[in-house]
């Protein structure tokens, strides 16, 4: 059987490091979604299943940010605010009661008013609120798969040490990498301001996002190297590749364990003149892991 021929992929770099492993694919969420018509004597039924929906995904929510509270803090787990607050967006909630009032059932009405906001987003100029429509999408799939009784996606199937591909990843995905084998991932979609970068970020897992199609060209077991420094994802690479990562992965570890030996020593020139080492960051979720590694302030916060 011939060898599979190399692919390198650019894409964004969301969170550092590099990693060499095996791919396990994670298929997208699918939902079958039918309009139908309901009476008005339905209607209420509806609505109460749509409120129950939201209900249950609230719960879920608030799991999640728990989970990330305990393992990140307090700054990283204030990233699920933006999504309880979708969650109770008038613009959502209203609209799609309303919907099932024009005798729409829940799942089919849910689904335009989704669509709606997500256009009006994608008509954004500004990059960053624009990637918020993914947002709306995680939290329009939560409510969608309670409407239907789906079972949450859970990465809990993975047995050994792999690296995730998928078209998008939730928080909740990526909270739960370091308990499931899961070594770094890449995405079709995303960036380094989503909340699933910045989650990996705090967590260390090397990532790389906005590849446009991984999914489509690899499969469950392909080997592969993501570079989370470059924003370089490569499948199958080759034995000279190989190698050449190998080593700039060991001398990157090595360079890591030790600067750790000088993390908390005072910093000084030779000739015993104390300085302060700042740090730049780009959102204030890293100021945890910034000041973990030694830093004694913030040099210079990007708010653009």
């Amino acid at each position: 059987m011939p060898a599979k021929s190399m692919n390198m992929l650019q894409g964004i770099p969301a969170s550092p490091g590099i990693v060499i492993g095996k791919a396990f694919l994670l298929e997208d969420e699918e939902f079958c979604l039918v309009q139908r018509e309901i009476s008005k004597d339905e209607t209420k039924k509806e609505i109460t299943r749509f409120r129950d929906a939201l209900a249950k995904t609230r719960t879920e929510m608030l799991a999640t940010q728990e989970k990330i509270y305990k393992t990140l803090g307090k700054e990283y787990a204030r990233l699920s605010d933006a999504y309880l607050l979708i969650l109770e967006d008038p613009l959502i909630t209203r609209d799609v009661i309303k919907k099932i009032n024009e005798g729409i059932n829940a799942e089919y009405a849910l689904f335009r008013i989704l669509e709606r906001v997500i256009h009006s987003f994608e008509m954004i100029d500004d990059e960053y609120f624009r990637e918020r429509k993914h947002d709306i999408q995680d939290v329009g799939k939560k409510i969608l798969r309670h409407l239907l009784g789906k079972e949450r996606r859970s990465l809990s199937d993975i047995s050994s040490e792999s690296i995730i591909v998928a078209h998008n990843l939730t928080p909740a995905d990526t909270i739960s990498m370091r308990e499931n084998f899961i070594k770094g991932f890449a995405t079709d979609i995303g960036g380094r301001t989503s909340h699933t970068a910045i989650v990996a970020q705090g967590l260390e897992i090397p990532a790389v996002c906005g590849l446009r199609n991984v999914t489509g060209q690899i499969r469950t077991g392909d080997p592969m190297i993501v570079d989370g420094n470059q924003g370089i994802v490569i499948i199958n690479p080759s034995p000279e590749i190989l190698e050449n990562y190998r080593r700039e992965q060991e001398i990157q570890q090595a360079q890591i364990r030790e600067l750790e030996k000088l993390r908390d020593l005072p910093a000084q020139t030779t000739d015993s003149h104390r300085v302060t080492i700042a740090a730049n960051i780009d959102n204030s979720e890293e100021v945890k892991s910034v000041l973990g590694h030694g830093a004694e302030g913030i040099g210079l916060y990007r708010t653009e």
